[in-house]
């Protein structure tokens, strides 16, 4: 009997570890990069906006929310930091090549908002999906900068489809049409920053 206890505990170990998956890395280097760059903060503070458990689960957040400026406040920014599921190609049961398992890809990605709630930036820095890179391309996710607070997403409407990164494309099309109704609530509830 203790043996079987062993062996099943070793089994569910050895699952976990394949299954699990590392954390997000908010304050990531191509994020604080951007922040320098585009929005002159060179040394950003980052202050997390606490979101209630109905903002969560309305809006399927997975990450988290960064009221981002200098030290001086002379720049403001929102920040949403997350992670988007996708399936791999052949749907999300296909199994992984190598061991049989089951399971999603994933890739990380940050969108900046400005005070009125208007995409300013968007960009993926930790692809771990087998296809669809095309996605990070700067090019392509500058579409999302175009579109105003009030307006949703769509591929082939708003948002061009790209080829062989058909799952991948409306996967952060999607997610972003969830942040951008997200963040219209989360900024109807902050009091107001000036932005300068």
């Amino acid at each position: 009997m203790q043996i079987l206890i062993k062996y099943s505990i070793l089994l569910l170990g050895m699952v976990s570890m394949g299954l699990s998956q590392p954390n997000i890395e908010h304050e990531n280097k191509i994020l604080l990069r951007t922040l320098k760059r585009g929005f002159d903060i060179k040394k950003p503070e980052f202050d997390e906006i606490k979101v209630s458990e109905k903002i969560i689960n309305d809006y399927q957040i997975n990450g988290k929310v960064f009221e981002v400026s200098n030290p001086t406040k002379s720049q403001v920014v929102i920040i949403y930091s997350g992670r988007v599921y996708s399936c791999r190609s052949g749907g999300c049961s296909a199994p992984h090549k190598t061991s049989g398992e089951i399971s999603r890809e994933y890739f990380d990605y940050f969108a900046i908002f400005n005070t009125k709630g208007n995409i300013k930036e968007v960009r993926v820095h930790n692809y771990k999906a087998t296809k669809g890179h095309g996605i990070v391309s700067k090019g392509w996710l500058r579409q999302f900068e175009k579109l105003n607070h009030n307006e949703k997403p769509v591929v082939g409407k708003n948002i061009d489809g790209i080829s062989g990164a058909t799952i991948s494309s409306h996967a952060i099309t999607e997610d972003m049409a969830l942040r951008i109704k997200m963040m219209g609530k989360i900024l109807k509830r902050k009091p107001k920053v000036t932005e300068k």
